[in-house]
């Protein structure tokens, strides 16, 4: 179970594993996304192929969640290394 879908069942903010947080979008060290609004969870490689139908944002957000979920495939997990945050 991905970090997203343990905040997602639990409706509990997981602050100790998040990395990144903006608008409804967080993402965690496993490099899942949950989106808020909808409350649907994604994992690192369905960010990182384009598969999340709700993640229709500004470009600059969706390049930093998958800077940091190509980061949490190769390493295992990641912490936030997108430049504008």
């Amino acid at each position: 179970m991905t970090y997203a879908e343990n905040t997602m069942q639990t409706r509990e903010r997981d602050d100790e594993h998040m990395i990144y947080e903006m608008f409804n979008l967080s993402q965690y060290e496993d490099g899942s996304v949950l989106d808020c609004i909808p409350m649907r969870s994604y994992t690192a490689k369905q960010v990182v192929d384009g598969e999340c139908d709700s993640l229709k944002t500004a470009k600059n957000i969706i390049d930093d969640l998958k800077r940091n979920a190509l980061a949490a495939i190769k390493h295992g997990n990641t912490m936030n290394l997108a430049p504008r945050v």
